[in-house]
């Protein structure tokens, strides 16, 4: 009986990476996508205002 008892872990174990690998698989396939890509453009040319703002604050700090 003692034997059987590693066997429920490997098997958890196993499911728990093939979960893994599915969400990190789903993962790529929604950075791969084209409206991500073009989130992630309009993203880069279009800075946020607080950044912006953020970097502008830094800049003065710098000149003083």
């Amino acid at each position: 009986m003692r034997s059987l008892n590693p066997f429920p872990a490997i098997l958890f174990s196993q499911l728990r990476m093939n979960v893994d690998v599915q969400q990190r698989n789903y993962i790529w396939s929604v950075r791969r996508s084209p409206a991500f890509m073009l989130a992630g453009t309009l993203h880069g040319l279009i800075p946020a205002p607080g950044a912006s703002f953020f970097f502008q604050a830094i800049k003065n700090e710098s000149y003083r």
